[in-house]
């Protein structure tokens, strides 16, 4: 827990955060507009999906704000854009439509264009970053 009129700041090197769950009635701060931070912060919360990890009723599992969250990592633009070209099974490669900023080693989700997309059954995929291209008909995305 945070408590209010508290605030937890993480400095600018990678951090490892692993909790069951936790409260920010305070303010959780890493980095800001104008210095952000430029290494990896991971939060993990464990325990299974239904685990109780703070009396908010019923089951629940994940972080409880009633503070404030200020999070300012490396802004990578845009967050998602459209396929220029359809993807076929076995591709190692994407067309995108829009020019991004994103790295190798980055993980990125394709989802489905299926009717049904549920936690349970989708088709989306996750894939991750292996190099990128720009050329003249649109970005390119190795994965």
């Amino acid at each position: 827990t945070i408590p209010v009129g508290s605030k937890l700041i993480f400095g600018d090197a990678n951090i490892n955060f692993v909790a069951s769950g936790f409260i920010v009635a305070g303010a959780l701060i890493a980095g800001s507009e104008t210095c952000r931070i430029a290494n990896k912060v991971t939060i993990t919360l464990t325990g299974a999906r239904k685990d109780i990890t703070f009396p908010a009723g019923g089951h629940v599992k994940g972080i409880s704000v009633t503070g404030s969250i200020d999070l300012h990592g490396a802004k990578y633009s845009p967050t998602w854009t459209r396929l220029a070209l359809t993807a076929r099974i076995g591709d190692n490669y994407i067309f995108i439509q829009d020019k991004v900023n994103w790295k190798a080693g980055q993980r990125i989700v394709i989802t489905t264009t299926e009717i049904k997309d549920s936690r349970d059954w989708h088709r989306n995929e996750e894939r991750t970053i292996v190099n990128l291209f720009q050329t003249s008909l649109a970005s390119n995305v190795m994965a």
